[in-house]
């Protein structure tokens, strides 16, 4: 054996250490030093400093230095390399990590399970150095232990949320406490904290609705049904809430009598419908019906906006129903003496009845637009037949105003035929003088048609109107195939018994939703510069090559007080040029020539216009422009209108008459034409108060689109300030509509 002071080239461990402490940059050479002997720790023997093992107990002689690292014999007490005092830093590794153990046994103490086993194997992993071989070992029972204690806990967990649903599904809230509360506040999940806390909310739902209905006073009857209401659905099968709920419904069923025998029907239906549903009878449901359609009838007689052979009904029944109502006999013998008085009349305003609020449910005040203040009547059928429709016609008027030149805005989408030389230089001659004109409003409907003449510059007088209704309505299911023929056959009977004469120009309308239209705010030029401008904007406008399209353009005229940079305001109407083709091809067929196509959005504010604004002096500079919102409520579709002196902006949105159709289709099983007649004449009904409240389903849906756009309005234009609404079209005139629009019901 060589001895101690020899070096082996076998084991050059300090040699090689002291070559990987050197600093960068200083030589690698080190001169190898003769290592002195190790002290085996457990027998005390010496051994060469060259040995790994105790030649005599086999026991390690080297072991990692624990500051840096680096293997050093087992006999000293400093690292020569890193100073380390190598007991004293193992003592304080085995601190740290006895310390980190004790955490984490706090964590299985309270059940943090997931947080325990990463912590469990973070721990095992930073423990490789001897030292810590026994918190090693232990970290790796506390690992088993965790894992099978989580798997305990997991089904026990599980086992308590099954019993506290069951509980709960028994509304035996108080029991489903207490088994979820045993799951400890660290073992619960997400979906066992809501269900607790929703647990412990319906038991103190229960606890304070109980002490509030036996609360001897202090209590308003309101608020005591509310409370019988909500505890009835917490606790359904509560025998107690059972009798208190049965003689509250007794109450209120004697109270609604007395209300209905003073004539305060309201109150009654309001007083009927806080009865909960479970707790309803025969004797609810019967007395709730009565109420419920006494409150319609009287609204009808207090509320109806005009006096029409609908609301003489109503009022008829409810003297029927309660022929003590003095005060309902008064207003239905008002309302026959005014009705007879206007009939046959020309004055329109004699059948209004009701004003309504100047905050109605929709924001706006709401009035039914029948009259005409510029357009007098030629003879008393066409005063007549306007009368007996009313708000049909004001698209037709419209177009009848563009044809003899009297509207304001004057886009055409006609389009352009070819014609030869020859031709083009006659037409100035030919071209018909606009004295007289057609207005042609042909719908899914049916047709609307007006012809005006101009009597003077002031002057505009109807001549004839027509209402054409279709053999079948456009939107029915049979119509699908023969729309085309069933078009042509509705002119065809309208040409029969009105010809149109060579001196009358015909306009004739294009459905909004059919048209695309763009409000554009361009900068104050004029001429070709402006041209130019617009016809940049429909390029970029207009999603589809121009070629396929017809379009045109109307700059709204400035105000008088405006400034010379206020921006102008246009419009930009186009459509498809083969559906207008088609659209001209129809009337081609009787023999129409027509010589303008106008969206009927625009056609009729140039009705409005001439009606609201043409004759009324303008707005100072320091005053908002004053606008009207106008709902033409059609077959198929509603157009809302913002119309103003200098501006329009409109959209088209789908709650109408159909709609209302096909819910009392729905709702009464009925056919379609049946249906029909009911929503114009809700008298056909056993309870008019049953229509009503299935129409409302389409009513508030209109609401809501009127709200809708109103909002977009003021939001994305700056014309003015709308100050009523006025409701047009033949749906527009729906028994009830007006009302609901007014009140909410």
């Amino acid at each position: 054996m060589p001895d101690a002071t020899h070096t082996d080239t076998s084991l050059p461990i300090e040699h090689d250490r002291l070559q990987r402490v050197m600093p960068e940059g200083q030589p690698r050479e080190v001169r190898a030093t003769p290592q002195a002997p190790i002290t085996c720790a457990p027998c005390q023997t010496v051994n060469p400093a060259e040995h790994r093992f105790c030649r005599k107990c086999g026991a390690p002689l080297w072991k990692d230095c624990a500051g840096c690292g680096r293997p050093r014999p087992v006999d000293e007490s400093f690292c020569a390399l890193c100073g380390e005092h190598l007991e004293a830093i193992e003592r304080r590794m085995i601190d740290q990590q006895r310390a980190r153990l004790a955490e984490i046994d706090d964590m299985i103490a309270t059940h943090r399970w997931r947080d325990a086993t990463l912590a469990l194997h973070a721990l095992i992993t930073a423990s490789k150095h001897p030292c810590l071989a026994d918190i090693r070992g232990v970290a790796e029972r506390r690992l088993e232990d965790v894992a099978v204690q989580q798997r305990e806990w997991t089904a026990r967990c599980a086992e308590l949320k099954t019993r506290g649903q069951q509980l709960l599904d028994q509304y035996d809230y108080a029991g489903a406490a207490r088994e979820l509360e045993q799951i400890p506040v660290d073992a619960r999940d997400e979906a066992i904290s809501r269900l607790l806390a929703d647990i412990q909310a319906k038991a103190a739902d229960v606890a304070r609705l109980r002490e509030r209905i036996q609360a001897p006073s202090g209590v308003g009857f309101d608020d005591r049904m509310d409370a019988l209401q909500r505890l009835l659905v917490l606790l359904p099968q509560d025998p107690k809430v059972a009798r208190w709920v049965i003689r509250a419904r007794d109450q209120v069923l004697d109270i609604a009598r007395t209300r209905l025998a003073q004539h305060l029907y309201r109150q009654a239906v309001e007083l009927l419908e806080r009865i909960p549903p479970q707790a309803a009878s025969a004797d609810v449901s019967t007395l709730l019906k009565e109420a419920r359609e006494r409150d319609y009838l009287w609204s009808e007689l207090e509320l109806a906006p005009r006096i029409t052979e609908t609301t003489l009904h109503a009022g008829q029944r409810l003297l029927k129903l309660d022929p003590q109502n003095q005060a309902a006999r008064g207003k239905w013998q008002e309302m026959q003496r005014r009705f007879q008085a206007a009939r046959g009349g020309a004055d329109a305003t004699a059948l209004d009845w009701a004003s309504g609020p100047a905050q109605s449910f929709v924001g706006l005040p709401v009035h039914l637009y029948v009259t005409s203040r510029r357009l007098s009547s030629a003879g008393s059928d066409v005063a007549r037949l306007w009368q007996e429709h009313p708000g049909q016609f004001f698209v037709a008027g419209g177009l009848a105003l563009q044809a003899i030149r009297r509207a304001q805005i004057t886009t055409n989408l006609l389009p352009p035929r070819s014609v030869g030389v020859l031709e083009r230089l006659r037409m100035p001659l030919t071209e018909r003088p606009a004295t007289s004109g057609w207005g042609l409003d042909l719908s899914v409907s049916g047709l609307k048609a007006v012809r005006l003449e101009r009597q003077n510059e002031d002057e505009l007088a109807i001549t004839q109107v027509v209402r054409l209704p279709h053999r079948l309505p456009l939107t029915h299911s049979e119509a699908t195939g023969i729309r085309k023929a069933l078009l042509i056959e509705t002119l065809q009977r309208f040409t029969a018994d009105h010809p149109v004469g060579t001196a009358d120009r015909v306009c004739v309308s294009w459905p909004a939703i059919q048209a695309f239209a763009r409000f554009l705010r361009l900068p104050p030029v004029e001429g070709k510069k402006r041209r130019d401008m617009l016809q940049l904007e429909a390029r970029q406008q207009i999603p589809m090559s121009l070629d396929q399209v017809v379009w045109d353009t109307f700059t709204f005229p400035v105000s008088s007080f405006a400034t010379r940079l206020e921006p102008l305001y246009s419009l930009l109407l186009a459509a498809r040029r083969r559906d207008l083709e088609e659209h001209v091809a129809l009337y081609g067929e009787v023999g129409i020539e027509v010589d303008e196509i106008q969206c009927d959005a625009a056609a009729l504010h140039n009705y409005f216009h001439l009606e609201r604004f043409a004759d009324q002096p303008e707005e100072g500079p320091d005053v908002t422009p004053a606008g009207v919102l106008v709902a033409d409520v059609g077959a198929e579709l509603t157009n809302l209108l913002f119309s103003f002196r200098h501006g329009l902006w409109f959209r088209s949105v789908r709650s109408a008459g159909d709609d209302i159709v096909a819910g009392l289709v729905q709702r009464f099983k009925l056919t379609r034409d049946v249906a029909a007649q009911l929503a114009v004449n809700p008298t056909r009904a056993k309870r008019m108060s049953d229509v009503h409240a299935e129409n409302c389903q389409v009513f508030r849906k209109l609401a809501a689109h009127i709200e809708a756009c109103h909002s977009e309005f003021k939001r994305s234009v700056s014309l003015g300030t709308v100050r009523e609404m006025a409701l047009v079209g033949g749906a527009g005139f729906t028994p009830g509509l007006v009302r609901f629009l007014r009140y909410g019901r």
